[in-house]
């Protein structure tokens, strides 16, 4: 028996919480159909704790899965893999990607996640949040609850300039101002 052949390509479609994983079966083997799939995780080397949902496939080509609900600014790591039930399972070689950085509420307020404003947030959030435990605690709190807020400012153009206005803007004209003691 001859074990199926899998590669692992790089991931496309990256954004904040979303990645397309993309494979291709390389040999069949002695076994037909093969079932293909991908593991993955956030650990370099694994242990890998997801499984995305096989395929079959009974000529060699592409294969892609998309994942969803994925964290910010987050490292995940993927391997693809070729099932040939008796004939043996092959996975192809480790591959990472990062998922964007998000400032939800900052983005939903201008609209658009490309705001020169959101750069100065993110800026600070890189160079003094990260880099404390409490920082860090305060990014992860954000990241777990500011999505639903986000989107229902996002809905709403009075609550798109209040958080705009009243809010953003302060911050980031106060982070401005102090940058030479963080920076």
């Amino acid at each position: 028996t001859t074990p199926p052949l899998v590669i692992t390509n790089p991931a496309s479609n990256v954004t904040t919480t979303s990645a397309t994983i993309n494979g291709a079966l390389t040999g069949i083997g002695t076994a037909t159909p093969v079932n293909v799939s991908f593991v993955w995780g956030t650990t370099l080397g694994g242990p890998y704790p997801n499984s995305t949902t096989p395929q079959q496939m009974g000529a060699l080509g592409a294969f892609s899965t998309d994942l969803k609900g994925l964290t910010p600014d987050t490292n995940y790591y993927f391997r693809a893999k070729a099932d040939g039930g008796i004939n043996g399972i092959h996975y192809g070689v480790e591959r990472s990607f990062t998922t964007l950085s998000a400032c939800f509420i900052a983005t939903a307020a201008y609209g658009t996640d490309t705001a020169e404003q959101i750069n100065v947030l993110r800026e600070f959030r890189d160079k003094v949040l990260r880099r404390s435990i409490v920082g860090n605690a305060f990014v992860s709190f954000y990241y777990r609850v500011s999505p639903p807020i986000a989107e229902f400012i996002s809905q709403h153009d009075i609550l798109r300039t209040i958080a705009r206005e009243g809010l953003i803007n302060p911050i980031v004209h106060i982070v401005e101002h102090s940058r030479s003691l963080w920076s």
